[in-house]
């Protein structure tokens, strides 16, 4: 028994040990009518051509990085705890025909008198210098949108940023 134990384990382990684009893939009908893919060739077998795999990029945009004059990071007196889209939540579907939908930010704590809220929606501004922290938005197109509120001084430089959410509509 122990003789056949480590030839056994060496002919488990052996598809392991070949490259995956290596592996070529057969193709044959059993004697049942069953289609049966294998890695091994056999006289009444074809080989079966595999396609890539399709991949794409990730879409989403990376978090806006506030910075001050010299290029690194701004100095601020005040920081807030939280800066984020509320609703539409990450990942969301959003069905409204209209095209129009609100934005709903989560800031902790409140917006200090100095600050405005700004809002970016796939890269452009969209609503600026507000207090609240909803923004009701008409006309927006069908499709993936990704949005990024801001927290802005009074000169417009940005403060801080939230991540991106991305949401289909």
């Amino acid at each position: 028994m122990k003789k056949l134990l480590a030839p056994l384990l060496l002919l488990a382990l052996a598809p392991t040990l070949q490259a995956a684009d290596s592996v070529t893939v057969y193709r044959y009908v059993n004697e049942d009518g069953t289609v049966v893919y294998t890695d091994k060739p056999r006289e009444d077998a074809e080989a079966v051509e595999i396609e890539e795999p399709r991949t794409i990029e990730n879409p989403r945009a990376l978090p806006l990085t506030p910075s001050s004059d010299n290029g690194g990071p701004q100095a601020s007196a005040f920081t807030y705890s939280e800066l984020s889209i509320a609703s539409p939540a990450d990942g969301d579907v959003i069905r409204e025909n209209s095209g129009n939908i609100v934005i709903n930010v989560a800031l902790s704590p409140r917006l200090q008198p100095e600050h405005r809220l700004r809002l970016m929606m796939d890269g452009t501004l969209v609503a600026d210098g507000q207090f609240s922290s909803t923004f009701p938005l008409s006309n927006v197109n069908r499709g993936e949108h990704v949005v990024v509120a801001q927290i802005v001084d009074a000169d417009g430089k940005v403060v801080q940023s939230s991540y991106p959410a991305v949401f289909q509509l």
